[in-house]
């Protein structure tokens, strides 16, 4: 318990320190992009970088980074940027149910240790950890991300699956940990909108949205001008800046 409670103290701080530099900090003192990462503009906004690196040997990290998180939610909306995170594994055009875990297990990748995601105040992640020895396998993932970026079915049956995944989660979170946090944060955030924009939301809000409301804030806030796809790892760059045009996010409107 005190473990996670100094882990999570930790985050916090990092959070902080992170928000007083990207406020202050002047584009002349920004650090140069690195030489070996290959960088993309697309027309809609879209970017990606591509880092070769040989080891560990035919691994390849996969990231979408989506710049949206809890701080955008309307009031009817608090908790919906994380719930929709979890919609994401629940179906897409191209990939529809759960066909994005059963072509994860098929090439021996699991849930929470090989693909995950997470989402915080001011960002949206999905990571994958795929086996670069078919390059199948990496046009797959990022055809998924693709899906997730813009393709989402977001179906009635399954918000209510998610609201109560979500329901759960905020129960588990009670407890010491949620007290200590509750009288650190009004410090670390006095002022700030990121108090009144926990991640986990607001209880009431999980049990009674309207389907309608996670979608606007999907149709709003997942826009390619806003999301950004790294991989890193035992890749061969060119392959990969002709599997990722095709499959760019459209949605602007």
């Amino acid at each position: 318990m005190v473990l996670a409670v100094m882990n999570k103290l930790l985050l916090f701080i990092f959070s902080i320190i992170l928000l007083l530099f990207s406020s202050v900090l002047k584009a002349e003192n920004e650090f140069p992009m690195d030489t070996g990462i290959t960088y993309g503009k697309l027309d809609n906004g879209f970017t990606y970088y591509i880092r070769e690196n040989e080891k560990p040997e035919d691994k390849v990290y996969i990231k979408l980074v989506i710049k949206a998180g809890s701080i955008m939610e309307e009031e009817n909306q608090l908790g919906l940027a994380h719930l929709l995170e979890h919609m994401a594994f629940n179906g897409s055009k191209n990939y529809p149910k759960n066909a994005l875990d059963k072509f994860m297990s098929s090439i021996g990748l699991d849930i929470g240790s090989h693909y995950n995601a997470w989402t915080g105040h001011l960002e949206t992640v999905y990571e994958y950890e795929i086996p670069s020895d078919n390059p199948e396998n990496i046009a797959t993932t990022i055809k998924i991300l693709a899906d997730i970026s813009n393709n989402l079915t977001l179906e009635d049956e399954a918000f209510e699956r998610e609201r109560k995944i979500v329901e759960e989660e905020w129960r588990s979170d009670l407890g010491a940990t949620k007290r200590y946090l509750d009288e650190l944060l009004p410090y670390l955030y006095k002022g700030s909108r990121l108090l009144e924009r926990k991640t986990i939301g607001d209880i009431e809000v999980i049990r009674n949205f309207k389907y309608e409301d996670a979608r606007d804030y999907y149709r709003k806030w997942y826009q390619p001008n806003l999301m950004g796809l790294f991989v890193i790892g035992d890749v061969d760059v060119l392959s990969l800046i002709h599997i990722s045009e095709p499959t760019r996010p459209e949605r602007i409107s």
